[in-house]
């Protein structure tokens, strides 16, 4: 039974190395139990993981961040699977933001 005073579990990304020789690491978003009830999507990229361990992610995983704008309606859907993905919302003009939800630019 988790105590009141626990701390929840810190928002971590997840990445995993890229297909391709000489690339740079590809962001991951879960994959809800629902939608892999044999776990096979998992089985799959478990090897393409990257924990902080890992020598390509030196120093450990890094804290990354989205924006999302003014010009596009905020949907629960957009803003839950960031968050899920492990990223923290910034400003859009913080420069943080390794991602940027907007409208199309014109």
């Amino acid at each position: 039974v988790p105590s009141k005073t626990a701390k929840p579990a810190r928002r971590q990304i997840t990445l995993l190395r890229s297909a391709f020789e000489g690339r740079t690491p590809t962001l991951l978003f879960p994959i809800p139990d629902w939608a892999d009830p044999g776990g096979e999507a998992q089985g799959r990229r478990a090897w393409r993981v990257l924990s902080d361990a890992d020598p390509a992610v030196a120093g450990g995983l890094p804290k990354m961040y989205f924006s999302h704008t003014k010009e596009t309606h905020e949907y629960n859907a957009v803003l839950n699977t960031l968050r899920l993905g492990g990223l923290f919302r910034a400003s859009v003009h913080s420069g943080k933001w390794s991602l940027c939800w907007s409208g199309c630019p014109k």
